[in-house]
């Protein structure tokens, strides 16, 4: 049967994320040049996370059992002719 609770009814922590990119381009000559790049996802290493169980009577309704990915870095370098 249909019940009379809203639609997306279920709410969790808000996601708190701050990412940063840094970019450095260097001339090696006339010719070439050289790109460096990294990229921080979640900087501050904040936890996200998940929403907690919805089905009422399983055994992990109101439960939050992950998380969103930890901080993440990459870098990139490129060399342009």
């Amino acid at each position: 049967t249909f019940g009379n609770a809203p639609r997306a009814g279920l709410r969790g922590d808000s996601s708190q994320t701050v990412d940063l990119t840094l970019s450095k381009e260097f001339s090696l000559t006339e010719r070439f040049r050289l790109d460096l790049r990294s990229e921080f996802y979640n900087l501050l290493n904040h936890a996200n996370f998940e929403l907690p169980g919805h089905v009422l009577g399983t055994a992990n309704f109101g439960a939050v059992l992950s998380a969103r990915p930890s901080r993440a870095i990459q870098l990139g370098l490129r060399l342009s002719f």
